[in-house]
């Protein structure tokens, strides 16, 4: 694998493992260089080059799962980390109040959400890399918007 690719590769593993690291990225940092060894390591095992940041995310995804089982203490529904604006929000207001119930859902529901709008992945892609099927990870999303939503509206916020 050449650098460039890897520097690539690297920032978005970062990023995915920041949106989910509850904003501690020393954690994300440790999390990502130990997926992209993983990924220099197991790349015989890459069947189609066209899809290495899919097969990357599930990489991350499976360490970011070992990391918080040898945690004691500390599960999966650990929070996630800074995030860009919501899609739709159309304030600072809005954005910041529906990132932060984003850190209040379940970890399923984030991590669809994440890889659907964050990292602007395909349900076929989040299968891959979640190893859950297409319509339940549809239901995931629909279930953590609906949630996000009912909480701002609570707050006298909207979201689209």
């Amino acid at each position: 694998m050449n650098v460039p690719l890897l520097e690539d590769l690297y920032r978005r593993v970062y990023g995915y493992h920041l949106r989910l690291a509850a904003g501690d990225r020393s954690v994300a940092e440790e999390l990502s260089q130990e997926t992209l060894l993983r990924v220099i390591r197991s790349r015989d095992g890459l069947r189609d080059p066209d899809r290495l940041v899919t097969w990357a995310l599930r990489i991350a995804t499976n360490v970011r799962a070992d990391h918080f089982r040898r945690r004691s203490g500390v599960g999966l529904e650990a929070g996630i980390g800074e995030l860009r604006p919501a899609p739709g929000a159309d304030t600072r207001e809005e954005a910041s109040g529906a990132l932060r119930h984003l850190r209040t859902l379940p970890e399923d529901y984030r991590a669809a959400i994440t890889l659907r709008y964050f990292e602007d992945m395909s349900y076929e892609e989040m299968s891959r890399i979640l190893e859950l099927p297409v319509g339940t990870l549809k239901s995931h999303v629909a279930r953590g918007l609906r949630l996000i939503r009912k909480r701002m509206e609570d707050e006298g916020h909207g979201l689209p």
